[in-house]
């Protein structure tokens, strides 16, 4: 622009801009220019691709590695889950072993009982029966 201006000065005419519209570069330079522009696009291109392609394996190692953690804590909670059940069955087993146990006594305590009841209920019978046998002779006697 500057040599433009220094050029059409002497005729009053100044440059305030310039642009330049319609160029044609010889072919050897265009199709130069054109294939450096092809290849630093494709190693472009080629670089992104390298780059997804680490990301896709990182990710999928983090993936895989959440998955192992997932089933190790699964298989943990379901083995102390399983240990609790199991101590609650031993629980319940002495329960009702101690529940078994009462129950045999107090089963026992009641044939006793009965069988109380049942010798003194007949040692009654046997003293009333002796005493009317004793009256009846008696009776018979006087009588």
């Amino acid at each position: 622009r500057r040599d433009l201006n220094n050029h059409f000065n002497e005729y009053g005419v100044e440059i305030a801009s310039l642009a330049v519209t319609n160029v044609h570069l010889p072919k050897h330079f265009a199709d130069t220019m054109q294939e450096e522009s092809i290849w630093g696009t494709r190693d472009a291109f080629n670089k992104l691709e390298q780059q997804f392609r680490l990301q896709t394996i990182d990710l999928k190692e983090v993936e895989a590695k959440a998955k192992q953690k997932f089933r190790e804590d699964l298989a943990t909670f379901t083995a102390e889950q399983d240990s609790l059940v199991a101590d609650k069955h031993k629980d319940l087993a002495k329960v009702k072993a101690e529940t078994n146990k009462q129950i045999a006594v107090v089963k026992e305590q009641e044939k006793a009982d009965v069988m109380e009841i049942d010798s003194k209920a007949k040692l009654t019978v046997a003293q009333i029966n002796s005493k009317r046998d004793v009256l009846l002779s008696k009776i018979r006697q006087e009588g």
